[in-house]
Formats: C-alpha cells, structure tokens, sequence
C-alpha cells in the first residue's frame, strides 16, 4: 500500500504562518483539503473532513498523527502458496508397456545369404494364381507365393526381404488345373531355372461336377509324384514346398446360409460335388458332401508321402488342410477362393515350413 503524508502537516504549516502576520488581521481560509486519495483516515480519501477557518494559533491536536492501522501491509500476501512449486511426479514418465512393439511377420537374414534361391516358381492350381481374390479374374500379384502386394507379404517377399534381393519369381499356376496338368507346369520352372518350387495342388481333382468325376486317390498319387521327382531329378539343389488341399467341408459351411454365395454357386457351377444343393439336410446331400471331404483327406495323406520319399522336398504338416479359416478368407465374388486376406494367411502359415524360413 503507497504510503501518505502525516494529515496534521497542514495545520502546523498555519501556526507559523499565523506567527509571522499581525494580531487582528482578518484569519484566511485554511489550505484545502488533500486531494482525493492522498488524505488520512482510511487511506482511500474518503471520510477526512475539510477545515473551514482557522480561529486559534493551535491546531486541533486530534490530526497530529496519521492512524496507524494502514500503514503496514497484510502480511498474508507475501509468499505464494508452496502447493505448486512441484510438478505432480505421476506423469514424469512414460508408461513402459509401449516402448516395444508388438512381434511382427518381418523374417531376420539367414546366416548365409548366398544360400537363397535366386529364381522361384510357383506351380499348381487358381489358389496360386490368386483368381477371384480383389475381383473377377486373376490377381497374380496377391498369390501367397509369388505375389509382390506387401498387403500379402508372400513367400517371394519374405525372400527378398531375408536377402535375395534379385529373387525372380515364376508363377506357372494355371486356373482349373489338376494333379494331370502338374507336370508341364513343373517342366515350365525347371526351364525356368528355378531353385524353389512352391506346390498347392488339388481342390479341383476333388471339385468336379459329381462325387463319381472326382480324380481317384492312386491317379491323383501318381501325377503329382512323377511331377515332383522330375523336377527333383532336374535340380537336384533346389527346395520344394508342398502345401496341403484346404478343407472344402468347412468353405461349404461357412456360406452355405448365405443367399448371395449359393446364388453364386449354382450359376457358376462352382464345386458341384460339394456346393450342389447347399442347404439340403439329406441323408444323400450328407454322405455326398462326407464323400468329397474324404477324398480330400486321402489327397493329403498322399501329398505328405510323396514329400517323405523326396529329400529336397518339405510338407506343411498338414497346416492347410487343418487351418480353421473364416468368411473374411474367402473372396465374395465368388465364396470358394482366397481372398487377399486368405493369400496373406496362406502365405503366413506356410512359410515356416519353407526350407528359407531359417
């Protein structure tokens, strides 16, 4: 608070005034109040009253001295709050749990890099292709093999990116192939030069018209056998891969309710042995479908044989064949192939069965 001037000032100024002037002379007005906010009293200016005329030589003693009560200022202002002077620690650090990211499909590089095919192929039927995964038609760049989509990270990708950074790959797949029409294809990347063959054959030697066109065990057996031991016999140094046949049985139940897919089935003939009549509880529809998923299992138990007798040759351990895929894995311009994201899962469960894989 600004200090003031002792009020009584005035007054004392009047008596030596007063002094000096002649006995009888008519008394001057008193000097006038302070101003406004530098008066006594409350400090403010406010209440001190103004003298008229000065009829003594004595003051009046009762303006002498300023009231005292103002003239310190209220100590409880003069040291802030000590409350905020530290920073609550409960934010100082950062949580831990999310320093490390979550493990991801990135492959590291095997010890030796010069061991790494430097040409693939993938050979077989329209799931290497990638036909009917973002559309009608062939989408070869999400094959689970070869394809080069990073949404896919495919076996070809995963390749490049353990260090065969010149990787050629080769997909000779060709749409409705069976295990007959296997060995061209093979024939095709032994031209090619290729170091690493990727095989997913058979859905459609099961897939026929009716359950009596499906390809029988000992014919399936023997073409893919004889195409695989050629190709082994040819590079002898390069790996094989044979995937397992998907479980058909379990692409009928995930869409047999839906209307969409069944219309798509019937106009498209798709996979009669399995897909006629989808909806149908029949003693005959059951044993029907039973029949086609069997004949599928024989398939598998033949492809892991063949494997066994090749020693360049690797199985998926039936991981295919066994991986319980959802809706969201088939593509819904058709209900039957992969979609992008059934390549991408081909692509992620096989590859630890890759001789690559490290």
């Amino acid at each position: 608070m600004t200090r003031h001037r002792p009020a009584g000032a005035p007054a004392a100024v009047a008596v030596i005034i007063s002094t000096v002037i002649a006995v009888g002379l008519i008394a001057s007005p008193a000097l006038g109040a302070p101003p406004e906010g530098k008066g006594g009293g409350n400090g403010k200016g406010k209440n001190k009253p103004t003298p008229t005329v000065i009829e003594t030589t004595t003051p009046p003693p009762t303006e002498t001295t300023a009231p005292p009560t103002e003239t310190t200022a209220p100590p409880t202002e003069t040291t802030a709050p000590p409350t905020e002077t530290t920073a609550p620690p409960t934010e100082t650090t950062a949580p831990p749990t999310e320093t490390t990211a979550p493990p991801t499909e990135t492959t590291p590089p095997p010890t030796d890099p010069a061991a790494l095919p430097a040409i693939m192929a993938g050979v077989g039927d329209s799931i290497t292709v990638a036909y009917d995964a973002d559309g009608s038609g062939s989408y070869p760049q999400y094959s689970w093999s070869t394809g080069g989509s990073s949404s896919v990270q495919s076996h070809a990708t995963r390749l490049r990116a353990a260090g065969a950074s010149d990787l050629v790959a080769y997909n000779d797949a060709v749409v409705g192939a069976q295990a007959a029409d296997l060995a061209p294809q093979v024939n095709q990347a032994i031209a090619q030069g290729a170091d690493y063959l990727t095989v997913q054959i058979g859905a459609n030697d099961a897939c026929t018209s009716t359950v009596d066109g499906m390809t029988r065990t000992d014919e399936f057996s023997a073409s893919v056998a004889g195409a695989l031991g050629t190709f082994a016999d040819q590079r002898p140094d390069a790996e094989i891969l044979l995937t397992t046949v998907p479980n058909l049985k379990r692409m009928w139940a995930l869409s047999k309710d839906n209307g969409w897919a069944r219309f798509i089935w019937s106009i498209g003939s798709v996979c009669q042995s399995m897909l006629q009549n989808p909806t149908s509880t029949t003693t005959a529809s059951e044993e029907r479908r039973d029949a086609v998923q069997a004949r599928v299992d024989e398939y598998n138990a033949e492809l892991e044989a063949i494997c066994d007798a090749i020693a360049t040759c690797t199985f998926d351990d039936y991981t295919v064949a066994d991986y319980q895929f959802t809706s969201s894995h088939i593509s819904t311009f058709d209900y039957f192939h992969p979609s992008v994201s059934g390549q991408a899962t081909l692509a992620a469960i096989t590859w630890p069965y890759s001789a690559y894989a490290g």
